[in-house]
């Protein structure tokens, strides 16, 4: 799928590039974190992932290409008045967390496969960039260490509101 906003394109873009620059030579993905807040609001959450533990939770449910790299979207629900309230709509098989862990984590699959694979004893935790856009335009970025759906302060009509 191709991404219209030239906006997001133009952040993930950036990012990938820091990304790529980081995890030289390291299996990796860029996993974008979707959630419509309203008809107007959209937050886009961007993480680096290092392993395929994250894929038994929460597959991806769709993918676009920047910079020659998948960018996978999944799509959140979430109740707003839960600021942890993250559900993914959509989950995995074995067979297909087998398939992912193959195609974007070759080298970690090839050591561990999925039967041997414990988690490996890796502290990983780096920020997430918190991208919020009101119809459409970028009017809040954000970064820090947490979850996807944790809320964090952006100006909306010049008042700080934490979404």
């Amino acid at each position: 799928m191709e991404i219209d906003n030239r906006e997001l394109k133009k952040e993930l873009a950036f990012y990938a590039d820091s990304f790529m620059s980081v995890h030289k030579n390291e299996d990796f993905v860029i996993r974008v974190y979707s959630r419509n807040i309203n008809d107007t609001l959209q937050r886009y959450t961007i993480s680096d992932e290092i392993d395929y533990n994250m894929r038994n939770g929460c597959p991806y449910n769709f993918k676009s290409r920047i910079k020659d790299m998948d960018i996978l979207f999944v799509m959140w629900n979430a109740d707003p008045n839960q600021s942890l309230a993250v559900i993914p709509i959509f989950k995995l098989d074995s067979a297909g967390v087998a398939e992912e862990a193959r195609r974007y984590f070759p080298k970690i699959y090839k050591k561990y496969g999925m039967k041997d694979y414990r988690n490996l004893v890796i502290i990983y935790e780096p920020e997430l960039i918190h991208l919020t856009f009101l119809r459409n335009k970028l009017i809040g970025k954000y970064k820090m260490r947490g979850m996807p759906g944790d809320r964090v302060p952006v100006c909306v009509n010049k008042k700080i509101i934490y979404i």
